[in-house]
């Protein structure tokens, strides 16, 4: 961490500016809103914006990945735990990323509507992160996957979260995270539902083909 992150007056101005963002973002897309706004109303320079971000986009997804970060690795790191079911592991991390969104709700609501490029942010995040506790899973696993493997099963996952999210706010966020998880695992790739072996490795479906 570089000793500008751990300044108080750089945590005091981006707390400042955190607060106008979320208040903005739950009105507009985070592209509609200009760097020059969201300083004044932060009672910021437009120097001190800079410092934390290129533009209110990457801010308002900084901001949501941040919060994904406090949860996320306890639930990714259940993936590769051999004495927790693969499937419940996923269900689990697919609840917190719903109760994140239940967090924000205004904002996302605002993203998903609008069709904000500040989504596409973060489901390139979904994609990276993705593929590092991917790898993690099939450590334990008992066959070999290449890196084309765990690329598409990134990429699939990104999707799935996001599907999940999109449809949820779409609808209202009427029904509950529990009745969304369940009906999402109806529909999830077969990987996603691996069984461990008697040796505690998983057992991921995979199709041979020739060479």
């Amino acid at each position: 961490m570089s000793t500008e992150r751990i300044d108080p007056r750089f945590q005091r101005s981006h707390d400042a500016i955190a607060a106008v963002m979320l208040e903005l973002a739950a009105q507009v897309p985070a592209e509609q809103i200009t760097v020059r706004d969201l300083a004044q109303a932060a009672g910021v320079s437009r120097q001190t914006f800079y410092r934390h971000a290129s533009s209110p986009v990457e801010f308002l997804s900084g901001i949501l990945i941040e919060d994904m970060h406090r949860f996320a690795p306890a639930l990714v790191g259940s993936l590769s735990d051999p004495s927790v079911r693969f499937e419940d592991a996923w269900r689990a991390l697919y609840s917190g990323m719903l109760d994140h969104v239940n967090r924000f709700a205004p904002v996302y609501q605002v993203m998903v509507s609008r069709q904000s490029t500040a989504f596409n942010a973060i489901n390139n995040w979904f994609v990276a992160s993705g593929r590092e506790f991917i790898r993690d899973a099939i450590a334990s696993s008992a066959g070999t996957l290449d890196d084309t493997w765990i690329e598409l099963a990134a990429q699939q996952q990104a999707g799935n979260v996001s599907a999940i999210m999109k449809t949820w706010i779409l609808e209202g966020m009427t029904k509950s995270p529990e009745y969304m998880v369940n009906l999402f695992m109806t529909l999830a790739p077969p990987w996603q539902l691996a069984r461990r072996n008697e040796s505690g490795k998983l057992d991921f479906p995979t199709r041979r083909h020739g060479t």
